[in-house]
């Protein structure tokens, strides 16, 4: 017997195996559309690497390299969209990638102890002050 970690309740050993969480939760978590809280715990039961879920900086620099990697796979497709012409790439192409993007984004989030939406919520609030005060352009963090 085994321990859902989304529900917390008792399923069985296979089921962890075969989805990290127990049948309902996995019905649950692919029949509905996920906070962005619930998709980075979401990424619990999908990261299979080194030190996964250790949070050490062998698992941080992992998800950096890996977001690193999935950015330049964007890039390569948008390279290969312009040199090729639009019948070589579509954009189904382009945002099955930024959903890659997306997961190592949200997994480090969530290895940090960041809430997803917390993350957006104030970088907006940056780029609104920056906005307000005309500094949208330019370079540094601090402007």
């Amino acid at each position: 017997m085994a321990i859902c970690s989304f529900c917390e309740s008792p399923c069985s050993e296979t089921e962890i195996q075969a989805y990290g969480r127990c049948s309902f939760c996995q019905k649950k978590y692919t029949a509905i559309t996920l906070s962005l809280e619930d998709y980075a715990k979401f990424t619990d039961t999908t990261a299979v690497y080194p030190n996964a879920g250790s949070g050490d900086n062998l698992e941080l620099f992992y998800l950096a390299c890996g977001l690193t990697n999935e950015a330049g796979e964007v890039a390569g497709k948008i390279k290969k969209l312009f040199r090729d012409g639009r019948s070589s790439i579509t954009r189904d192409d382009i945002a099955s990638e930024c959903g890659d993007v997306f997961w190592y984004l949200c997994r480090l989030c969530h290895v940090l102890g960041f809430n997803p939406q917390t993350v957006i919520d104030a970088n907006r609030q940056k780029l609104l002050d920056r906005q307000e005060r005309g500094t949208l352009h330019g370079s540094g963090d601090k402007r």
